[in-house]
């Protein structure tokens, strides 16, 4: 399986499967003694401290994708012991945030912006869950928490990557849907000069050409599949394909013209 073809969902729960290897690992150097007699400074505190950052930014991740798969605030707030109001006060922003940068990372590829941080194995899931598979064979007290499985069956062996769901061309179209009210507020919210915004308009441009690309092509394999006729779709591509060459071009002239801005000026003499 290719990396395009792992959902949003998916992508998160591998995130949540890194992280949460992270926390077993960090806490884990705090399990051995023999160094003790040995440090000047408060190692074990400085250990646990990294322990419950991890994990703290774990559950946020293990939030986001509950919220994901479509859980209410009511019941991550009594996952987590606390009340509904006090989940979304604390969480709902840090959802926001990895929403965000997921789909900034979408657009131009980028998993660190100004707008936040694509987690570790969210840009990456196929070689993060084959990593991850490892990491659970070199864990056996793992197994019991795996679901049950005929060993003969051939996913047993891939406790991560086999359990993976292909997006879905209107899992696309809803992806477009974030992405373009993002790049609304973001319009009002840099100048139209920035070299980000300037990205995301050609990312998004370019998403939505493949976006209809493959909502025609699934349309034609399977008619009805995706409401829509391929007379339509192939109307909004060929839409989607103009406005993409409109969008290169002016970000074309632009970056130009900040070149000319930027060199120096020299007379002949």
């Amino acid at each position: 399986m290719r990396d395009e073809e792992i959902s949003r969902t998916e992508r998160l729960r591998i995130a949540v499967s890194v992280a949460a290897a992270e926390v077993s690992d960090l806490a884990a150097q705090l399990v051995p003694t023999y160094a003790d007699e040995w440090e000047s400074r408060p190692a074990a505190s400085e250990y646990a401290r990294r322990v419950r950052e991890a994990a703290e930014h774990l559950v946020a991740l293990a939030v986001a994708s509950d919220r994901r798969r479509g859980a209410s605030w009511t019941q991550v707030g009594e996952a987590l012991g606390i009340s509904r109001q006090a989940a979304h006060e604390r969480y709902d922003p840090l959802v926001r945030e990895l929403d965000e940068a997921a789909v900034i990372w979408w657009l131009t590829g980028r998993t660190l912006t100004a707008h936040g941080q694509v987690p570790d194995g969210y840009a990456d899931p196929v070689e993060a869950a084959e990593r991850l598979t490892r990491w659970v064979g070199q864990h056996p007290a793992t197994a019991p928490a795996l679901p049950r499985t005929d060993p003969g069956d051939p996913v047993a062996g891939q406790p991560v990557e086999a359990h993976t769901s292909t997006p879905t061309a209107h899992d696309y179209v809803a992806l477009l849907t974030v992405a373009g009210a993002l790049l609304a507020r973001l319009r009002f919210d840099l100048p139209p000069d920035d070299p980000q915004l300037a990205a995301l308009e050609v990312g998004y441009a370019r998403r939505k050409t493949q976006v209809y690309q493959r909502m025609l092509a699934e349309e034609q394999d399977r008619p009805g599949s995706t409401g829509n006729t391929t007379e339509t779709l192939a109307d909004l591509l060929a839409g989607a394909r103009a406005r993409l060459a409109e969008v290169q071009a002016a970000v074309g002239d632009e970056v130009g013209q900040r070149r000319v801005r930027r060199t120096p000026h020299t007379e002949r003499t």
